[in-house]
């Protein structure tokens, strides 16, 4: 792994908070620093341009009546001279000033030489040097500025002084024109020019920091702000997602499941059929099939019977018929429960206990805790079915010992238990018995979305278990 792959990581690791401070303090404080240089510049470049025109003119006021002799003469007298020195030493601003040189104006001298006329330093007077550029913008009318680097001849006694000198080319005018009839060139001290500098540049980083860091905590703490947000939403987003996921999967799983007890429903709706073809092929059809054979005993003209030997026979006849109309009773009842209505569940529990207490003449004791007055009819049918089958299943297959129907409703389940005390008996014996069976009752309370549960251990019993829970379920409509 590369360092730039790694540091993607590492920012992709990142908050969005975090790398928009990183992001932007690094541009905004490149940007920053590229402010407060050019205002730093700036601000010297004023200070310094003041405070060369204010010595110029300063400077052009104490000179211009000494030079003006300089209009109609090559040289300066010794008393314009003495002057020059009385003026360096006597007054504030010439105590400031290093070295002073007095150049004759271009015009005196129309060559590409200049010549000290006069300079508190006695090595210069009456040299000559070439013109430079600050003396013929000077010699134009224009005050020139720079800071001494000493690099020249003329500038040997400055550069001793150190570097940080300032000098001033200013022009000196004939009174009345604007004809320029002498250079006056100076060497400030700086001392007190760049403190100011200094104390400008450092006001300037502060105001510029101080407003950086304004702004930047300013856009971070929005920006924090929106990340935090965007976290939030990000995560429950997430989370959403995930339970979506979570109910496709659930939902994935009903289908299934809804395949399945489709294909198994249709398998017992099938068996259904053959067990109520038997029950009324081996029932009713033989009990009217043996009806319709003694019916001719009873015939009128049939006298080889006695009254007496008739009436016997007509009660035999009449008892058959009662005996299959029992018979399609039962198998009635089996097929189509009673109608359930707007009874409530523990009412449709009980009357399905009774149903099997009269038909099979056993006791089944029954626990019936606090149960919802309205539940989803579907569901009520299919627990009073339940309840039926599960009665049938503990009479045929342990003789209806230890009949047991326990019914109770916590936390928005409902759990019904049909339970006896046989010998016990296997699932795959039970779905092998002539019909339904527990894939039949499976069948059902899965399609619902409920469970059942079997447990049967030999001489110990069986228990069949049907839930519902209500809270995830369908929405109850009496």
């Amino acid at each position: 792994m590369t360092w730039t792959r790694r540091a993607r990581e590492r920012w992709s690791a990142l908050t969005l908070a975090m790398q928009f401070a990183i992001a932007t303090s690094i541009v905004v404080s490149a940007f920053m620093a590229l402010l407060a240089t050019w205002v730093s510049s700036r601000i010297e470049d004023g200070v310094v341009e003041n405070t060369a025109i204010t010595t110029a003119l300063y400077m052009e006021s104490l000179l211009t009546p000494v030079l003006q002799p300089l209009a109609n003469e090559a040289n300066l007298s010794p008393h314009a001279q003495t002057s020059l020195n009385r003026i360096l030493t006597e007054t504030p601003l010439g105590r400031e000033i290093v070295t002073i040189k007095i150049w004759a104006a271009p015009s005196r001298r129309p060559s590409l030489t200049r010549v000290v006329l006069y300079s508190n330093a006695p090595e210069f007077s009456g040299k000559t040097f070439p013109q430079s550029l600050s003396f013929k913008r000077a010699a134009s009318g224009r005050v020139v500025k720079s800071f001494s680097t000493g690099d020249q001849d003329e500038n040997a006694s400055e550069a001793r002084q150190g570097p940080q000198l300032l000098e001033i080319y200013t022009p000196i005018y004939e009174h009345g024109t604007r004809r320029v009839i002498a250079i006056a060139q100076f060497y400030q001290k700086t001392e007190t020019l760049q403190a100011s500098i200094r104390a400008a540049r450092q006001q300037t980083v502060l105001v510029v920091g101080g407003a950086t860091i304004t702004m930047l905590a300013i856009l971070f703490a929005i920006v924090h702000q929106g990340s935090r947000t965007i976290t939030t939403q990000r995560a429950s987003l997430e989370q959403r997602v995930d339970e979506l996921f979570g109910a496709l999967n659930h939902n994935e799983e009903l289908r299934q499941n809804l395949i399945h007890a489709t294909r198994r429903t249709g398998e017992t709706n099938e068996r259904l059929l053959r067990r109520v073809g038997a029950e009324l092929h081996d029932g009713p059809a033989q009990l009217v099939g043996l009806t319709l054979l003694r019916f001719d005993a009873i015939h009128p003209a049939d006298t080889t019977l006695s009254v007496a030997e008739k009436t016997n026979v007509f009660e035999i006849l009449r008892a058959a018929l009662v005996d299959a109309i029992d018979e399609i009773r039962n198998i009635s009842a089996d097929i189509a429960p009673p109608h359930l209505g707007d009874m409530k569940l523990a009412t449709a529990l009980e009357l399905a206990v009774r149903n099997h207490e009269k038909r099979t003449g056993t006791q089944v004791e029954r626990n019936f805790g606090k149960l919802p007055d309205t539940i989803p009819s579907i569901v009520k049918i299919s627990l009073y079915r339940f309840t039926q089958e599960g009665l049938n299943n503990a009479f045929k297959h342990a003789g209806g010992v230890g009949q047991k129907v326990d019914a109770a409703f916590r936390e928005g389940v409902i759990c019904v238990e049909v339970c006896d005390g046989g010998a016990g008996i296997d699932a795959a014996d039970v779905d092998r018995s002539n019909g339904l069976g527990l894939a039949g009752l499976r069948d059902r309370i899965e399609a619902l979305d409920g469970k059942l549960e079997f447990n049967s251990v030999l001489g110990s019993g069986t228990k069949l278990i049907a839930k519902f829970n209500l809270v995830r379920g369908s929405e109850p409509d009496g």
